[in-house]
């Protein structure tokens, strides 16, 4: 099993209030993560040792369980799991002489405190922790009798017995973590009862509907753009102060003109004048709704219209990086644009991509706004993909609805608007016409210098009211758009807030875990055409399965607890009398199916004599003929042979190697090393080409 090691391409979550953020990263390679806290509650520590036992990382178990006794956490359940971690998957023979001596003393010593318990009457005060009891004296006298010299088989077969009388599930506890060290038929029974529980409890408790809930990391809030009225907070002052010079010409040009024009006495040139500056009012209306539906229009249409991108347009809002925020929000709207289509690209050969290109611009619209929105919000994108998967599905909706372009109605500028622009203009026109010979006869000379002061500093006046009051309405108007985005945004939080309610606990995810391991093991065992008892010594080892094209593999961990991951290669290593047989299968912890066929490899044991981890980064085996050879841990978790074989390594003491019949793969200081599946296939592949030579050699 993985053993709190991360081998990931995108970024890690930490669940739930009682979990801590350990990782925050967007690649995380070899990275063992140990958290502690010195105000932890040894409750919760060993909660964390009974999730490492349960997921087969039985080093850090036996840290965490044994942290919790020392911290004061020590009753008859505390015992009964550290026994379990002490011996899980582990041979007798696998343990240092420490190991030994210091098993052998705890377990008299928790016997010699059941025997006290019984003696008084009082194994517990609940009927459960009576249990816990029982099975603490049962594992304490059979490691007991494990461990003396000579062994009694009698003494020993009589305790395997009871095993089968404590209750179910500590029963089958026993029967997983012990079924290396027991080699009688209570072993063959126990692992059959183990196997119909793993059947029984992988769907347990709605699983297929639930797993996927695991790796969906907390929503980030829902957010919308944050607008500035260009009226509030002083923000009139400028543009206002800007256009009053220009302003206070036009109208003193045009009271100018007025004046001349009234104090003339001409009738016909009073009303004209009345009729200009009405019709002018008008036309300034007009023309401004004209103009900034235009520009509105033109705006939208850029922005999130159906026509494609141009190539300058490509290359100016692609994000600079490819490992980024913003590649990451990127991906997940092209993922999720591609996910959810209209029936007719659905339907369609190619609609997927026919789908993408006509919404070009929306998606750069949207993409852009999320990105802006939670860019410094120390969000990762993993927690806005709700929203990025809402936005696809309310464009894919609004398309089908023939709404998704509604913009284009709302800012069209209808004929009325352009008609009685055009009307009120030809109508100040012509009342211009009527006017301007009463007062070029009236006051020639001033009326010139008052006509020529309009015409200079009327178009500035005009563009700088027009900005100003452009704005106010491109204000409002966002208004109405980000109140129905801030409700429907809103409202897609709180239903995927309520669908992520039923997420399972950690503990339900180990026990998942445990069945398909479980199962994984059996189904190799009737690959191969062997039974449990055939076995001298199993592993498996379980790492994230190569992200593909087509797919994402989605990971999680909780606060002191092995990564987890939605896809898993899991690997079961068989030590058999005849060699090591290896099972392979890519499996779907979500949907729970397997993905492909299964992989089988076998080799001999005559390819090797011994091995030893002296650290967490180097194996070195010997072979036969006395040639060791070195495996040094690459960054990507894998074992590369490091160097080629010399007799010089020869030389290393005998004292560095654990020797062993079985294959040293088995032994816990490999268990820590091989991170993943990979580590021992590429060790399987090193153990081939020496099966060749070997065999060439003979030849």
């Amino acid at each position: 099993m993985t053993d709190g090691t991360a081998w990931d391409e995108t970024t890690q979550d930490v669940r739930n209030t009682a979990r801590t953020a350990g990782i925050q990263a967007h690649y995380v390679r070899d990275s063992t993560v140990n958290q502690y806290f010195r105000g932890d509650d040894p409750q919760d520590v060993y909660q964390a040792g009974v999730r490492y036992l349960e997921d087969g990382a039985v080093t850090e178990a036996r840290k965490q369980i044994q942290r919790a006794m020392h911290s004061g956490h020590d009753n008859a359940e505390v015992r009964f799991r550290w026994i379990l971690a002490m011996l899980s998957k582990r041979k007798i023979q696998d343990l240092s002489a420490e190991e030994r001596e210091t098993l052998a003393a705890s377990a008299q010593r928790f016997a010699s405190w059941c025997r006290d318990r019984n003696a008084a009457d009082q194994p517990g005060s609940t009927e459960r922790e009576a249990d816990h009891v029982t099975a603490l004296a049962v594992v304490s006298e059979l490691a007991t009798s494990l461990l003396e010299e000579p062994r009694d088989s009698e003494r020993v077969t009589g305790v395997e017995k009871r095993v089968l009388d404590l209750p179910d599930d500590l029963r089958a506890s026993v029967g997983r973590h012990l079924g290396q060290v027991m080699q009688t038929a209570a072993e063959e029974k126990l692992w059959h009862e183990a196997v119909e529980h793993a059947r029984e409890g992988q769907l347990k408790e709605q699983r297929a509907k639930r797993a996927w809930i695991y790796f969906e990391p907390p929503p980030a809030l829902a957010r919308v753009r944050t607008l500035h009225d260009p009226r509030g907070n002083h923000r009139w002052v400028r543009p206002v102060l800007g256009a009053l010079p220009v302003t206070a010409l036009v109208v003193l040009g045009v009271g100018h003109l007025v004046r001349v024009a009234l104090t003339s006495l001409v009738p016909g040139a009073i009303i004209a004048t009345i009729i200009a500056l009405a019709g002018a009012t008008f036309l300034a209306w007009q023309a401004f709704e004209w103009c900034y539906r235009t520009e509105r229009l033109g705006y939208e249409e850029r922005a999130r219209g159906s026509d494609p991108l141009g190539q300058d347009e490509i290359v100016n809002n692609s994000p600079g990086r490819t490992d980024g925020f913003a590649h990451q929000v990127t991906r997940y709207f092209e993922y999720y644009f591609g996910r959810y289509r209209p029936a007719e690209f659905r339907q369609r050969p190619g609609g997927w991509r026919t789908w993408l290109t006509t919404t070009e611009r929306v998606r750069r619209y949207l993409r852009n706004e999320v990105e802006r929105l939670y860019r410094h919000q120390s969000v990762q994108a993993e927690e806005i993909s709700w929203l990025i998967r809402h936005l696809a599905s309310d464009v894919a909706k609004r398309w089908s609805d023939e709404d998704l372009y509604d913009f284009r109605e709302r800012y069209a500028v209808s004929r009325r608007t352009k008609a009685r622009a055009l009307l009120s203009g030809l109508v100040a026109a012509g009342a211009l016409l009527v006017v301007m010979p009463v007062v070029w006869q009236t006051a020639w000379f001033s009326s010139l210098l008052a006509l020529v002061t309009v015409s200079l500093s009327i178009r500035p006046a005009v563009r700088r009211w027009y900005a100003f009051a452009r704005d106010i309405r491109w204000h409002q108007d966002d208004m109405v758009d980000v109140a129905r985005d801030q409700e429907r945004r809103q409202n897609a939080y709180l239903r995927w807030k309520q669908k992520l309610e039923p997420c399972p606990t950690e503990s339900e995810m180990a026990a998942w875990f445990a069945c398909d391991t479980t199962l994984l093991v059996d189904e190799a065992l009737q690959a191969f055409g062997v039974t449990r008892g055939d076995i001298v010594s199993h592993v498996v080892l379980s790492a994230k399965m190569p992200t593909g094209s087509s797919y994402r593999v989605k990971s999680t961990r909780d606060a002191m607890g092995p990564w987890r991951y939605s896809r898993y290669e899991l690997s079961v290593f068989l030590v058999l009398p005849d060699g090591l047989h290896e099972y392979t299968r890519r499996w779907n912890f979500e949907e729970v199916k397997p993905i492909g066929a299964a992989r089988r490899f076998h080799f001999e044991f005559e390819k090797i004599e011994s091995g030893f981890s002296p650290n967490d980064r180097h194996v070195r085996l010997k072979l036969i003929g006395g040639t060791v050879k070195e495996f040094a841990m690459s960054g990507d978790g894998t074992i590369e042979p490091e160097g080629q074989p010399s007799q010089d390594s020869q030389t290393l003491e005998d004292d560095d190697y654990v020797e062993s019949p079985e294959l040293t793969g088995t032994a816990p200081e490999l268990q820590t090393i091989y991170r993943d599946a990979s580590g021992l296939v590429e060790l399987r592949r090193t153990f081939e080409k020496a099966s060749h030579r070997r065999a060439a050699s003979q030849n």
